[in-house]
């Protein structure tokens, strides 16, 4: 590995302008619990090459890299620079999405197996359907639906974590749930997030 080549801790702050270029890089906007909660949540590095910013990447508190992005200029040496991080920052995998191609086939490159963790579509425009089940009711989730949400989401979905509170406080006054109920008993929620970003 070239001794120029210098990888720090950072913030998300000082590593501004490469983030602003990664957004411009990706092919379609990214999931919006992803980009608020789950990145910002992780261990931001810069990627220095020559005491110049090339790229950067982000590590989660469990060791995976939930992020890795370097310059176009830089992209001839990715390879190597990836291979380097994962066999220094004791990296234990990757969640590598479609949407970021580059990182996704330096991930798979080095994987020795994979799982297809979330899928995500945009739709091209949004056509609700009728529902076929009969007395099935579909409304906005309000604030005072907080921890009816919060429990159903624990109890039937199985998500966990301190991100769950702020994430579903931000999102029912925005009016992004959706409740479909049964007999006045929530029987699944959906959400529809416009993306903050773009």
């Amino acid at each position: 590995m070239d001794s120029t080549l210098i990888v720090k801790e950072s913030n998300r702050a000082h590593l501004r302008d490469l983030i602003a270029m990664h957004r411009e890089s990706i092919y379609v906007p990214m999931d919006d619990m992803w980009e608020n909660l789950i990145i910002p949540s992780g261990t931001c590095f810069e990627i220095l090459h020559k005491s110049t910013q090339i790229g950067y990447y982000i590590v989660d508190a469990n060791g995976y890299l939930l992020q890795f992005f370097l310059k176009d200029s830089d992209k001839n040496e990715s390879l190597e620079i990836f291979n380097h991080i994962v066999e220094t920052d004791t990296v234990v995998g990757a969640y590598a999405g479609s949407f970021e191609p580059d990182f996704q086939s330096l991930a798979l490159n080095r994987a020795k197996e994979t799982t297809i963790d979330t899928i995500l579509y945009r739709a091209m425009k949004y056509d609700p359907l009728i529902c076929p089940v009969e007395g099935l009711e579909r409304r906005l989730a309000t604030m005072d639906d907080y921890d009816a949400v919060f429990k159903f989401c624990l109890d039937k979905v199985g998500l966990q974590g301190e991100w769950m509170q702020p994430y579903y406080q931000d999102l029912l006054p925005r009016e992004c749930v959706h409740l479909f109920e049964l007999d006045g008993e929530i029987i699944g929620i959906g959400e529809l997030r416009p993306s903050k970003s773009s």
